[in-house]
C-alpha cells in the first residue's frame, strides 16, 4: 500500500510473500506498535477543531486507499484479503437471522456481490451495477483510528482483517444501519466528498 498512500497504517515486521500480502502463517500478521490513543477513548479530550482536522486526514487517506488497484482480479471482483478471500464484516443485523456466512462470498463480479447484498446486510444496493471496486478497510470505528499522543493527528490505522475490494464502501459504512446506532454521529460524514476514481475499471 505504501506506493498508493501515505501509510496511516502500523508496518508489518514480516516480509511480504508474492502475491503482496503479510502474515507468519494463514491465521496471524503481526504488525509495530503505534505509540497514541484509539479516538473512541479521547473524544472528550478533543476540540472540535482536531476533530475536523482528524476526519480530514482520514477521507485523504481513503481516497488514496480507493487508487490502489486490485492485485489478484482473476481470482475475485468483491472479497478481501484474507487466504480465502470471504468478505468479513458480518452486520450481526438485531432480529434477522444469523445467515451472513452463507453469502459471503467471494464474488467474481460486482453484479454477483450486488445480487447478494440483502442477504448480506439486509438492505437494498445503493451502488450502480457498473461501479468498480475499491480497496478498503470496511471498519471505520474509532477504536480502530489511532491518534498521536499530541491528539492533533492520526497515527495509524489498525485492525486490517476485513480489509478489501468492494464497489460500496460508503453504504457499508452507512447502509440502512445509520453509525449513530453503533459508534459516533460525529463520523457519520467522514466518507463525504470522496470520489471513487474514474480510472479504475470495472471488475
Amino acid at each position: 500500500m505504501s506506493r498508493f498512500s501515505s501509510g496511516q497504517w502500523p508496518p508489518s515486521l514480516c516480509t511480504p510473500d508474492e502475491s503482496g500480502l503479510v502474515h507468519v502463517d494463514d491465521n496471524l500478521t503481526v504488525w509495530e506498535y503505534i505509540d497514541g490513543f484509539p479516538l473512541d477513548e479521547v473524544w472528550t479530550k478533543i476540540s472540535s477543531g482536531q476533530l475536523l482536522s482528524i476526519k480530514f486526514q482520514i477521507r485523504e487517506f481513503i481516497a488514496q486507499l480507493w487508487t490502489i488497484p486490485h492485485p489478484i482480479p482473476a481470482k475475485f471482483g468483491v472479497g478481501t484479503l484474507c487466504s480465502t478471500h470471504e468478505l468479513l464484516n458480518d452486520p450481526f443485523i438485531p432480529g434477522c437471522p444469523r445467515n451472513f456466512y452463507e453469502f459471503n462470498g467471494p464474488f467474481k463480479t460486482v453484479e454477483e456481490y450486488r445480487g447478494n447484498v440483502r442477504e448480506l446486510y439486509g438492505r437494498e444496493p445503493h451502488f450502480p451495477p457498473d461501479s468498480p471496486s475499491v480497496f478498503d478497510h470496511m471498519d471505520w470505528h474509532s477504536s480502530n483510528i489511532i491518534l498521536h499522543p499530541n491528539l492533533d493527528a492520526v497515527a495509524g490505522i489498525i485492525d486490517w482483517e476485513m480489509a478489501g475490494f468492494i464497489p460500496d464502501p460508503k453504504d457499508m459504512y452507512m447502509g440502512d444501519d445509520p453509525i449513530e446506532e453503533w459508534s459516533r454521529p460525529e463520523l457519520a460524514d467522514l466518507f463525504d466528498g470522496i470520489q471513487i476514481p474514474k480510472s479504475l475499471s470495472k471488475c
